[in-house]
């Protein structure tokens, strides 16, 4: 790992599940952030290996501790998990809280395939990619219309909104 100016290790972005949405997330993120993936199938990695160049592809099952250990958890600057099975899910936000101790963002890809509470105790943050896009699709469709993204945990969040000047929400408590 190649180190900074002031002699620190390069921080990474550690992401566990390679499919479709996650690989054009890859793409995106890599200009930004020095990322490592994390997937268990090795055909599929090597087949994707040339369009995802500078990153780090690692082979492995993300709920086992044998992978984590080929990871250098102490500079992980957040984890996303974009798995689909609760168990591993589940398993992956435990050792990375439990038994590494890690203080780090873990962001929660949810397909809606289990309920999202078995995750509380993790202190994760959950998006839902199919809601944001339909979200994203009906404020296209419904011109000046916005349609909340619910990103948060439902807890209370502070949420900022602008107003236009000429809005019908000038004035309006919210």
């Amino acid at each position: 790992m190649k180190e900074t100016t002031n002699g620190l290790k390069e921080k990474f972005t550690l992401i566990f599940g390679l499919g479709y949405f996650e690989i054009e997330l890859v793409r995106f993120l890599r200009e930004r952030k020095k990322l490592k993936v994390v997937d268990i199938r090795r055909d599929y990695q090597d087949s994707v290996r040339e369009s995802l160049k500078g990153v780090e592809l690692i082979n492995g099952d993300a709920s086992s501790i044998v992978t984590w250990k080929k990871i250098s958890t102490n500079e992980i600057m957040n984890i996303i998990i974009t798995i689909k099975d609760p168990d591993v899910v589940m398993e992956c936000c435990r050792i990375a809280r439990e038994v590494y101790s890690l203080d780090v963002q873990i962001i929660v890809l949810s397909y809606g395939n289990y309920d999202d509470s078995i995750l509380d105790s993790y202190n994760v943050n959950i998006v839902h990619p199919l809601n944001v896009g339909i979200e994203i699709i009906a404020s296209m469709i419904e011109k000046n219309v916005a349609w909340p993204v619910n990103i948060g945990k439902g807890a209370g969040e502070i949420v900022e909104v602008q107003v236009l000047r000429y809005s019908h929400l000038v004035g309006v408590r919210l």
